[in-house]
């Protein structure tokens, strides 16, 4: 005699199952999304404080080289007329181009979501191009400052070198500052300090936007989800 199935119970069990499948697959995948967003969060909050370094940093070189600018263009306006030069003032221009600033940047927090692949995180791609764009000036403007820290070294030092006491802060060579040399080196200087104010006051715009962005997105509630569904996905790899 032939035992009777109960196919509804199997039918009940087999449904218990899916859905306990489906619930532990829908709590890893919360958890793995709350830990990225955990680690997101500390990141680019981390971000922030870097770009509030940069920030601070590029305020204090600006404010430094308008003030050389402003007097090395008062300057180079005497020099039309090499006879009126006077030579101590002349000598205070030597000592600008020899007294320079160089922001640092803090490149930790970038440097690191970059080389440990951790940047995809990000799901805002409009952000992460932003993020990448700022970067990518601070390169271009790190090998312009090498450019100009090379013509400082060869020409702005190697002159008061050879024709000053920097100890005593006296011009030993008797007209040296009425020459050509001397005024094409001003000029020069001149021409290499006013391109890179540019790309730091471009920069210091970027930052602060950068800033804003960053802080807006943290502050957004669903900004990640939204982020997430609207995103290209394009990766950037390590």
């Amino acid at each position: 005699m032939s035992k009777r199935i109960n196919w509804l119970n199997y039918l009940i069990e087999l449904i218990v199952v899916i859905i306990g499948i489906t619930i532990a697959f829908a709590l890893n995948n919360w958890w793995d999304a709350h830990k990225n967003q955990t680690l997101e969060h500390q990141y680019l909050n981390s971000l922030l404080g870097d770009l509030q370094n940069d920030a601070a940093e590029l305020d204090t070189t600006i404010q430094y080289n308008q003030t050389k600018l402003i007097f090395l263009k008062r300057f180079l306006k005497t020099q039309v007329q090499p006879r009126r030069i006077v030579t101590d003032t002349a000598s205070q221009a030597l000592e600008t181009m020899l007294s320079n600033y160089f922001p640092v940047f803090k490149l930790n927090s970038y440097e690191s979501m970059k080389n440990s692949g951790d940047f995809n995180l990000i799901l805002d791609y409009g952000l992460k191009e932003f993020i990448v764009s700022y970067y990518k000036q601070i390169e271009e403007l790190k090998i312009l400052e090498n450019y100009f820290q090379d013509f400082l070294s060869r020409y702005i030092l190697d002159f008061a070198y050879q024709h000053t006491d920097l100890f005593d802060h006296k011009v030993v060579t008797p007209g040296i500052m009425r020459t050509h040399r001397f005024r094409n080196l001003t000029t020069g200087y001149y021409a290499y300090l006013t391109q890179m104010m540019v790309l730091y006051q471009r920069l210091s715009q970027h930052n602060q936007q950068l800033a804003e962005k960053i802080s807006f997105y943290l502050s957004a509630p669903g900004r990640r989800e939204s982020a997430s569904s609207s995103s290209p996905g394009k990766t950037y790899s390590r």
